[in-house]
């Protein structure tokens, strides 16, 4: 199997999916790699204001940490067709998991100061 064979058999699934839910490949990758460089500012940032206690400035960075996470998945699911149920499920589990365990957390540390 050659370079071109895979290729080419990746651009026919990558044209599926956009044929079959109506969504952008292209536009979600782009939009998972971009939210990589806010996700790890965030998250280096969460860590040290909760680690400094700094409750002031932690739920902005609680909140761009949670957007970058969820924002590929929010496009599928704004603009996507055809997309199965448990996407649905899985995606308000996923945030309804990070709001209950980012507000245990700080509830904990906002506790022990």
């Amino acid at each position: 199997m050659d370079i071109n064979t895979v290729l080419i058999t990746l651009q026919d699934w990558l044209e599926s999916i956009r044929q079959k839910y109506s969504v952008n490949p292209y536009i979600f990758a782009f939009l998972y790699v971009a939210c990589a460089i806010p996700f790890w500012i965030a998250l280096f940032k969460t860590i040290y204001y909760l680690k400094n206690k700094n409750m002031d400035k932690l739920t902005s960075w609680i909140v761009i940490y949670m957007l970058s996470i969820i924002t590929p998945f929010v496009y599928i699911m704004l603009f996507g067709k055809n997309i199965p149920a448990w996407f649905y499920v899985v995606l308000v589990s996923f945030i309804l998991f990070l709001l209950w365990t980012g507000y245990n957390r700080i509830r904990k540390i906002g506790v022990r100061s």
